[in-house]
């Protein structure tokens, strides 16, 4: 079986493109929310994206709430990636992210709690963050049959966070994790 390579790294502006059509494919299978390009660009200095030295093959991004909270959102992995721990490369990059940019607590809705939990995420009640339901979820088209999960983060209580043999994060620059 031949080595491949994923980098990860910040997005850049003309990953916009890719990064709305990844989106949307996951959008359109109600796994996720979708994501308008003109949004994805805006907030493009808040995405993190996964290369396998051609194409973009996963991302997510942070969504600032209030100066000390942020969400992990649009969190995707391409289907021909899955199970290679690229998913966790782009929430461990976006926790590191986050306490970069001085934010205190991360939380996400999911359905896959176990993911999250193994990152050091807790279960909480969606109730905590108005936040998100008045911006999202009543807009959301499957809002009053929701199986979605809310998850936190509390960033002041890690002292470091825990990075795969192959990976590792200094400052601005992302090193490479080879996978078979």
């Amino acid at each position: 079986m031949i080595d491949r390579v994923f980098s990860l790294r910040p997005a850049i502006a003309s990953d916009v493109i890719v990064i709305a059509r990844l989106v949307e494919v996951y959008a359109r299978d109600g796994e996720i929310l979708p994501r308008p390009e003109g949004a994805i660009r805006e907030s493009i200095m808040n995405w993190i994206v996964v290369t396998d030295g051609v194409r973009i093959v996963a991302c997510g991004s942070l969504l600032p709430y209030t100066s000390k909270l942020a969400e992990i959102r649009s969190l995707v992995v391409d289907d021909s990636v899955k199970r290679k721990g690229l998913g966790t490369m782009v929430v461990r990059a976006l926790i590191t992210m986050a306490r970069q940019n001085g934010f205190e607590s991360l939380f996400a809705l999911t359905r896959i709690v176990p993911f999250f939990e193994q990152l050091g995420f807790t279960r909480i009640d969606k109730a905590t963050f108005p936040q998100k339901i008045w911006r999202d979820c009543c807009q959301c088209p499957i809002q009053k049959n929701c199986d979605e999960q809310a998850v936190a983060l509390q960033l002041s209580k890690l002292n470091s966070i825990p990075c795969q043999p192959a990976f590792q994060i200094q400052g601005d620059r992302y090193e490479s994790i080879q996978n078979k």
